[in-house]
């Protein structure tokens, strides 16, 4: 009786393992196609990137200032509409269960779990001629897109950097004010300083920083109160 009652427990073990098991390859992790490569970026020839960067990040024995660079997560629009509850999605950084999938009558915008103004969700857009065809990409908030945070690079600064800052005022209206200046290596930290203390910050979705031969050319801030 015992053997018995032995063999059936393992048997009902071995059926709830394999159910678990199909469960877990039927499970739909969908990520973004472009995966980043900081080492690419690091050899491309001529690159512009989006990177929140601070003067407190410039090492100036060293000539070099270290980026948080964020890339921009597509996805492609059949892998989206193939989604299911159940599913799970990589977005703004995250892993995202998903609950609800609510596509627009034109099928170009998707909210997932409630969209992004709700908790642990997402929202994805297609925008023609500017994502490509069949392609979308997911917003954060406000008019922020989602991306994927590599982790902070050192790249040498250029022996000339050209810093231009454009603000934008409360009203959303450019205030025509554009300051560019052109620095060495020693006087990147010192400028950059004096922008943040004017409580203006460089955040990677307002910030872009180009990078030639692995170093650090141009760094430009298009600053609005809401970016």
């Amino acid at each position: 009786m015992k053997k018995l009652l032995s063999a059936m427990i393992a048997l009902v073990l071995l059926v709830s393992c394999a159910a678990f098991a199909a469960s877990a390859e039927e499970k739909k992790v969908l990520r973004p196609f472009n995966d980043p490569d900081a080492a690419a970026i690091a050899a491309a020839q001529d690159i512009t990137v989006n990177a929140s960067l601070s003067a407190l990040a410039v090492n100036e024995e060293e000539g070099t200032l270290t980026l948080d660079i964020h890339v921009t997560d597509f996805y492609r629009k059949e892998d989206l509409l193939a989604l299911q509850p159940g599913d799970v999605i990589y977005a703004n950084n995250e892993e995202i269960v998903i609950e609800t999938l609510a596509w627009d009558e034109l099928n170009i915008w998707l909210d997932i779990n409630g969209g992004f103004f709700e908790g642990d969700c997402a929202s994805f857009y297609a925008l023609p001629g500017v994502c490509g065809e069949g392609i979308m990409i997911s917003q954060q908030y406000d008019d922020i897109t989602g991306t994927t945070a590599l982790e902070p690079q050192a790249f040498k600064l250029a022996e000339q950097v050209t810093v231009s800052t454009f603000r934008w005022g409360e009203d959303g209206e450019p205030d025509d004010e554009m300051d560019v200046a052109v620095l060495t290596p020693d006087q990147v930290k010192d400028y950059l300083q004096q922008v943040e203390d004017k409580d203006f910050f460089f955040g990677y979705s307002n910030t872009t920083v180009r990078i030639v031969d692995g170093q650090i050319t141009e760094i430009t801030l298009n600053w609005a109160p809401y970016a």
